[in-house]
């Protein structure tokens, strides 16, 4: 496998978030690829999600025509137990309880 095109999960970097409150921005060129929440009470106050004109990701703002017919913004009351694993693109995040891992994707 040619590692220069291929990125698991954390080859590029990850980060701890635990502070409610706080946004969460990756750094330059990247985004956030995978969130796993380490705590039964994670809530996320913001997800913003990266969408283009291909594809379009699920977030805590009004989904867009690309996300398909009749699907929802998370709702800040959603509650996400330890051991879930979100997958999608996101350029910020925010929890409101919990404490989660961020991995990082461009």
């Amino acid at each position: 496998m040619d590692q220069g095109t291929a990125y698991s999960l954390g080859q590029v970097g990850s980060a701890y978030l635990a502070d409610a409150d706080v946004d969460y921005t990756p750094p330059s060129g990247k985004v956030v690829v995978s969130i796993l929440s380490l705590d039964d009470a994670t809530e996320f106050n913001t997800l913003t999600p990266v969408n283009t004109d291909d594809a379009a990701y699920f977030g805590t703002i009004t989904p867009v025509a690309a996300n398909g017919t009749n699907s929802d913004a998370v709702p800040a009351s959603e509650t996400f137990p330890a051991g879930t694993t979100l997958f999608g693109r996101w350029s910020k995040v925010q929890i409101d309880a919990g404490a989660v891992i961020l991995y990082l994707g461009y």
